[in-house]
């Protein structure tokens, strides 16, 4: 089946009158989105073909030519391909400029060895490594996939620097949906915007609530807590801004765990998209590192082989599902 990508338009103009032609003419209808043959090669434009062709361009219909077919329809009837407008090479815009630049800088580069990477940075506490490679990869990205891809490319751009909490689960959750074989530029760029965007409905919390340690809220402090996901919700479809369903969906799920103790729906192993499984691993690790959950700071490697074994602390969580634990692992 044929579709929008096999032909291109000209005017009528461009028939200059004749009345045989040594390609087939097609009909485009922006009204179904659809081509639909016309007149086959070699089959004579007739009065009453003229009068049908006039009856559908007077309603928005238009002239269409395989693509297959260009070179036959620009020779037989003496035009350049600059006299067709959709023929015309189009300027390259400059996002596409700054990604070709991204893509030249990074060819050289040797492979990125991330379990390696990781075992350096939280020896030394420092993910600006991780993270900056993260920026260099995103940046490579596609400007014109998606809104979710542009926006995951803007937020690399302007925010992916500084080595900070929110970057470090950016990071992480990256590369770990790399090493479950996501590889496609939306589905890592709705990580990307899940992990930036999934803590933002925290700001509508009280803030003496939202600076406590989890494990120290009360049941009505932590119900109110709880709702933040519905809340980041509220505030991402207010505010207009056009991201994909499966990055609303990671982000109201980061809480959910493998064995439905998690909030707030209480979902059970595999109706929990393991992105969403991803990010809430991040986003445990370093804020439980930072203290946020018990109010007690420690270190990262010490978080991670915690979880690893099932070690039972207080406000440590390890319930992600096998498959994710073992990816844990094999990232460290």
């Amino acid at each position: 089946m044929k579709t929008k990508s096999d032909f291109f338009l000209i005017e009528e103009e461009h028939l200059k009158e004749k009345i045989l032609f040594s390609f087939h003419i097609y009909i485009y209808n922006p009204l179904n989105d659809r081509f639909n043959s016309f007149l086959y090669a070699n089959s004579p434009l007739s009065d009453e073909k003229k009068s049908f062709l006039k009856f559908i361009m007077d309603r928005g219909g238009k002239l269409a030519i395989l693509k297959k077919q260009e070179k036959t329809f620009l020779r037989s009837m003496q035009l350049i391909k600059d006299e067709v407008p959709s023929l015309k090479k189009r300027p390259i815009h400059k996002l596409e400029i700054e990604q070709e630049k991204s893509v030249a800088e990074i060819m050289d580069q040797p492979t990125f060895d991330f379990p390696k990477k990781m075992r350096l940075c939280t020896s030394k506490n420092d993910f600006s490594v991780i993270i900056e490679q993260v920026k260099k990869e995103v940046l490579c990205f596609s400007p014109k996939k998606s809104h979710t891809v542009s926006l995951a490319k803007y937020f690399c751009k302007i925010l992916l620097g500084e080595d900070n909490s929110v970057n470090r689960i950016v990071s992480f959750s990256y590369f770990l949906s790399k090493l479950l074989n996501f590889e496609e530029e939306q589905t890592l760029s709705e990580i990307i915007c899940a992990a930036y965007l999934h803590n933002i409905g925290i700001t509508q919390i009280n803030k003496s609530i939202s600076i406590k340690p989890t494990l120290t809220l009360n049941t009505q402090e932590k119900s109110l807590f709880n709702k933040h996901m519905g809340l980041a919700q509220h505030l991402i479809k207010k505010s207009g801004i056009n991201i994909s369903q499966r990055t609303l969906t990671i982000i109201l799920d980061h809480h959910e765990r493998y064995d439905g103790s998690g909030y707030p729906n209480s979902k059970l192993g595999h109706s929990i998209d393991p992105l969403a499984l991803i990010l809430g691993l991040s986003s445990h690790i370093f804020e439980f590192s930072s203290g946020k959950v018990s109010g007690k700071e420690t270190l990262i490697d010490l978080v991670i082989k915690k979880i690893q074994d099932k070690n039972f602390t207080p406000g440590l969580e390890f319930e992600f599902g096998d498959t994710i634990n073992q990816l844990l692992k094999s990232s460290y």
